[in-house]
């Protein structure tokens, strides 16, 4: 997934963010930076931040991203248990050591927003040009629907708008 120049080295190539492990040594986000020419990535940064609820199960998010006026925004959902968050302000932070942080501001979006639903594919962008990070949703039935959102808040939900399904042809 893009993850823009969350690093602040802008290389003209965007670098990568993406979730890696396995059942045995665990699950984790991944910072893979580019090195200024296309498909030139090595080396990777293991992110410590745990999912938007606290745990380690990074297996079972979805992640889409999208830049808007005020930085980099990454919306993260669980299919499993319907939660959907946005994380706004992302940067990443190296440690030095191979690890390293994304700073960002969270905000829960939903809970049980579309839960145990398959989506194919999950894209953000600001669909209204409100300056927030709006959802995307392609279903497997080639159908596409939008998800406007408004009312970020740090103590409760936001509001979470559906535009009417259509098919994709």
């Amino acid at each position: 997934m893009n993850a823009f120049q969350a690093d602040g080295v802008d290389t003209g190539i965007p670098d990568l963010l993406g979730i890696a492990g396995d059942a045995t040594n665990g699950y984790r986000l991944g910072y893979h930076p580019n090195y200024s020419a296309p498909g030139l990535y090595y080396g990777v940064t293991g992110l410590t931040n745990p999912t938007p609820t606290g745990g380690t199960d990074w297996q079972n998010w979805s992640l889409a991203s999208t830049e808007t006026a005020s930085g980099i925004a990454l919306f993260l959902r669980n299919a499993g248990t319907g939660d959907l968050y946005l994380w706004t302000g992302v940067t990443m932070v190296d440690n030095g050591d191979g690890t390293g942080t994304l700073n960002r501001t969270q905000y829960q979006v939903a809970a049980n927003w579309n839960t145990g639903v398959t989506v194919s594919t999950l894209q953000a962008a600001d669909i209204n040009a409100d300056g927030t990070p709006d959802l995307w949703t392609v279903l497997p039935n080639g159908t596409y629907r939008a998800y406007l959102i408004s009312g970020l808040s740090s103590s409760g939900t936001a509001t979470v708008t559906a535009t009417r399904a259509r098919p994709l042809a």
